[in-house]
């Protein structure tokens, strides 16, 4: 189905007609969106549009919200006022005047998920035949250009009818009747508002719900990026295309960014990666870019009115701020350009570094296989060490203290730009103190473990990242699952990556500390950045590249 956009305007049901409000946004400039609101209903879309339209989640859960026009703008409610545009400089106050909300929280036990109909159909026919109540349920979206399709996104998923109004009652019945499902939080959001909008000179505009602003671009103040990671802080941002501030589902303001995926893309190809690198390089991460993008449509964030966020847990975008000739060029020279495997957009996900040996997907997210996700050496064929085994104990630390050569080595590469970029993050070391890490993971977890004695291995993956450890403490023993829990839970500002090994410091018996010795910056699934900027300074093309990263999939042009 396709929707009418999430817009507090068009609160219609979904339907199989053309999304409106996004196909007027991208058939023209900045004075036909002015009268987006008052025309859309009866508008007939041309053939072909500039690209697809996506909205982008800039902050949540804000009080008020602070935005500083660049020139000349409109604004639009969703109650008809005069067109005319606003002349006032300066910057401009939202505020939440009334509103009123209400939430339900349900837990659902979740069987299976897939955009494979087949799959879908004989995973149900299985679970009906052990006498499961289940209930089939659709997520996602067409995605058009124009009348143009451009892609599918709507994925089937299995569910036990059953809801719970808590986690732990979820997760007992889901033990008590041995199945082999996942808890999953669906909630829903009811909510009425008004806000206000404060000019500079004090000139008040009272609106329901949402207010949209349309203009050349949008400076908006206290934009927080990298939340929960070592590179967290808090800038302002100028951004493109229309703004629109809305009251969410908690009854606090929420601002998104609409504009044409290929704009969008001209601020997630310079925030994921340096635009002194080689073009090649560039060109590959807007391609890999375009394809996340088109794949995850209307996923992420399905209980928001946003189709992305604009940092790292979707793509970090950062609107015009690091926007260059280069990557400019790199995002025009692919226009449309996807990753497609047997006719369909594939997933691709992509890290900064992986240490020289990339990661499978099945370690790091539970779901289907894909195919041109498989774990690999970031060496060509011909240089694959055939007896090195990652997932070994007794391999792994010679892998992180011996120098090896693979693309992402930078003290191998002469470009300076790419080998300062990473040189913290193909070998790293990060020392924990042991009572630092207790308190964290009694705060965490809700576990006191007593005093650590032990950071203990259990599982790697094929790229000799942890899957799980178990820490041992004198009073209780605590299991983690998954690599990115472990990073996160480790160390407050999330560690580089899980592919470490661990020295104790002081007593072997009672350690003080642990040393970790770790290996590349990210989960290391798909394309790594410093490789394919090291693989694009020696010579190797996009299709090359991708070819490398994401076998067997294509290069194929949407529109």
């Amino acid at each position: 189905m396709v929707s009418m956009n999430r817009l507090p305007f068009f609160r219609q049901p979904r339907s199989q007609t053309i999304d409106r409000a996004r196909v007027c946004v991208a058939a023209g400039a900045v004075a036909w969106s002015a009268i987006i609101f008052s025309s859309c209903a009866g508008y007939r879309a041309p053939q072909t549009v500039a690209s697809p339209i996506v909205r982008i989640g800039l902050l949540q859960n804000q009080d008020s919200v602070a935005i500083e026009p660049q020139g000349d703008f409109f604004i639009l409610t969703q109650t008809p006022r005069p067109r005319k545009p606003e002349k006032v400089m300066g910057v401009w106050r939202v505020s939440v005047v009334e509103s009123y909300t209400d939430s339900l929280q349900i837990y659902r036990l979740l069987f299976a998920e897939s955009r494979n109909s087949d799959v879908i159909n004989r995973q149900l026919e299985e679970l009906r035949s052990q006498g499961l109540a289940i209930e089939r349920l659709e997520k996602g979206e067409i995605l058009y250009a124009g009348r143009q399709r451009i892609a599918d996104t709507r994925v089937q998923q299995l569910y036990h009818p059953t809801f719970y109004t808590s986690l732990a009652a979820a997760e007992e019945a889901r033990q008590r009747l041995n199945l082999k499902a996942k808890v999953v939080l669906d909630q829903r959001f009811r909510t009425k508002g008004k806000l206000r909008l404060t000019s500079p000179d004090g000139a008040v505009l009272e609106a329901e719900q949402a207010i949209r602003l349309s203009g050349p671009f949008f400076r908006i103040k206290k934009i927080t990026a990298g939340a929960g990671y070592h590179w967290q802080r808090v800038e302002d941002r100028t951004f493109r295309g229309e703004i629109e501030v809305m009251i969410d589902g908690r009854g606090k303001l929420t601002v998104v960014n609409v504009l044409p995926l290929e704009e969008y893309l001209r601020g997630v190809v310079p925030q994921e990666m340096s635009s002194t690198f080689a073009l090649e390089a560039l060109k590959g991460q807007a391609v890999v870019a375009r394809t996340f993008a088109v794949y995850h449509f209307s996923q992420r964030h399905t209980d928001a009115e946003f189709d992305y966020c604009a940092d790292v847990h979707c793509q970090a975008y950062s609107g015009m701020e690091k926007e260059s000739p280069e990557t400019d060029r790199a995002v025009a020279e692919t226009r449309g350009m996807v990753l497609t495997l047997d006719g369909k957009v594939c997933l691709t996900p992509f890290s900064a570094i992986c240490g020289g040996h990339t990661e499978e997907v099945s370690a790091i997210w539970q779901g289907e296989p894909h195919s041109h996700l498989i774990g690999r050496f970031d060496v060509p064929e011909d240089r694959v060490p055939r007896t090195l085994d990652l997932s070994q104990e007794s391999h792994i630390a010679q892998w992180i203290t011996t120098p090896v050569q693979v693309f992402c080595n930078v003290d191998l590469v002469s470009d300076k730009s790419v080998a300062e970029y990473s040189r913290n993050y193909f070998r790293w070391q990060e020392r924990l103190e042991c009572k630092e890490l207790e308190n964290r993971i009694r705060h965490e977890t809700g576990v006191d473990i007593g005093t650590l004695l032990e950071i203990r291995p259990l599982r790697r993956s094929v790229s000799g990242r942890l899957i799980e450890i178990e820490l041992i403490g004198n009073q209780n023993r605590l299991r983690v699952e998954n690599e990115l829990k472990i990073r996160r839970l480790l160390s407050e500002k999330t560690l580089y990556s899980s592919c470490f090994v661990v020295e104790p410091e002081g007593n072997a018996q009672a350690p003080t500390a642990f040393l970790l010795k770790g290996a590349g910056w990210g989960h290391g699934v798909g394309m790594c950045q410093i490789g394919a900027a090291v693989m694009a300074e020696q010579g190797y093309t996009l299709k090359q590249i991708l070819a490398h990263y994401y076998p067997g999939a294509r290069i194929q042009a949407l529109y």
